[in-house]
This record gives C-alpha cells, sequence and structure tokens, in this order.
C-alpha cells in the first residue's frame, strides 16, 4: 500500500470538506460519544462536522496554550420545576456578573462561565450543537436562523431582548478571537491558520499589519 502525499492529503481533505488534521488526529473524546448518541448525532452531517472542527481549534489552542481551560466549575444541576429553573438562572447570571435585565452581550457572557458560543451559517442542518472540551463548552448556533431561533439556540441560562445582530453569522466569541489575534501577532499562529481559526470573520488581507501574513 502506497503513501499518500501531501498534495494528494489536501486534494481529499477538501474534496470532503475536512481539515487535514481530521486524518492524523483523533477526535475530542467528547465528538465521538456525541456522534455515537442517537438523540443528537446524525441528526446533520453539516453540524456534526461543523462542531467537530470547532472542538478540533478549542483543543488545539489549549494545547498551544493560546486559551487556558475554564478549570472546576460549579456543579449545576438541572432544575425539575420553574422554581428550580429561576433559581438556575439568577445562579447562573451571578456567575456571568451579568447585570438585572436583557442579556445583551450573550458570547461574552458565556465566556465568562467556559462556554465558547460560535455563530456559523450552517443553513438548514439545524439550530445548535453543542460538545464538551475538557472543562470548557463548545457551542454552536445556526447563524443563518432567524434572530429569535439563533437567540433561544445560544441562551441556555436565560433569554432578554432579542436583537437582530445578535449572533449573526459569522461570529466567535470576543475573548477568543482576541487570544487568536495575540497568537498571530506573536508569530504563533500562521496567517491562514488564523483565518480558518476565526471562523471566516477575516480575511488574510484583513490581518493586523507587522506580523507575517505569508507565513
Amino acid at each position: 500500500m502506497r503513501k499518500v502525499s501531501a498534495t494528494e492529503l489536501v486534494a481529499i481533505a477538501s474534496a470532503v470538506d475536512r481539515p487535514i488534521d481530521w486524518f492524523v488526529v483523533e477526535s475530542p473524546p467528547s465528538v465521538v460519544s456525541r456522534r455515537a448518541d442517537a438523540s443528537v448525532g446524525g441528526q446533520s452531517r453539516v453540524l456534526d462536522i461543523k462542531i467537530e472542527r470547532l472542538a478540533r481549534d478549542v483543543t488545539f489552542l489549549i494545547g498551544q496554550g493560546v486559551l487556558a481551560d475554564a478549570g472546576e466549575m460549579p456543579d449545576l444541576r438541572l432544575p425539575s420545576d420553574a422554581a428550580g429553573a429561576e433559581a438556575l438562572a439568577a445562579e447562573a447570571r451571578r456567575l456571568m456578573a451579568a447585570p438585572v435585565g436583557p442579556l445583551c452581550d450573550l458570547q461574552r457572557a458565556c465566556e465568562r462561565v467556559g462556554l465558547l458560543a460560535f455563530s456559523l451559517d450552517v443553513g438548514e442542518a439545524g439550530d445548535a450543537g453543542y460538545v464538551e472540551v475538557g472543562s470548557m463548552g463548545v457551542a454552536l448556533v445556526n447563524g443563518s436562523a432567524d434572530p429569535g431561533r439563533r437567540r433561544t439556540g445560544a441562551d441556555f441560562i436565560a433569554l432578554g431582548e432579542r436583537w437582530e445582530a445578535e449572533l449573526g453569522a459569522p461570529a466567535v466569541p470576543p475573548e477568543y478571537g482576541k487570544r487568536v489575534l495575540g497568537a498571530y501577532r506573536a508569530g504563533r499562529l500562521a496567517a491562514a491558520r488564523t483565518v480558518e481559526l476565526l471562523c471566516g470573520t477575516v480575511t488574510i488581507e484583513d490581518l493586523p499589519a507587522g506580523a507575517c501574513r505569508s507565513c
């Protein structure tokens, strides 16, 4: 059996819409578990591929020291009644340091509790998906859905007012984006990889001057 060349591997990855590391690096355990769960995995191939790609990216960035694992988080149990749901929402808001009233900056608030919420256009693939990466959570919201469905898909804690621009695709968590760009400026990430990690929110031409765009 002959070996596959790097050029052939790139072509194969492009043809099946997979990142190159999908062929050489094991999927995060939580992604494997999600695939095996009939209630969530296998419902949408597009959503499964996108959420796996995000999980791999977050795993990579944690390994590179660009992102820090969230560490031990409080054990918040699923409520069994309305009173329990209200108490859980209040505790979640406290952990996020969220003000009283509508929760408008949802992505930033979620980051404070270790949940990275991305918004990407996945067409009719579904409203949202979620997977754990270490002690962090990675959520994918379908940014092509109407604003109400986008908000409901990401707002696991408490509903606020619905804003047209919020979670419009593509959008990455603000601190996540800042850290990826910081790693690029420091020469730790190549330009193409930086654009990939920022999920189409920038092009190579948009990257800050002074860093190596041709790396």
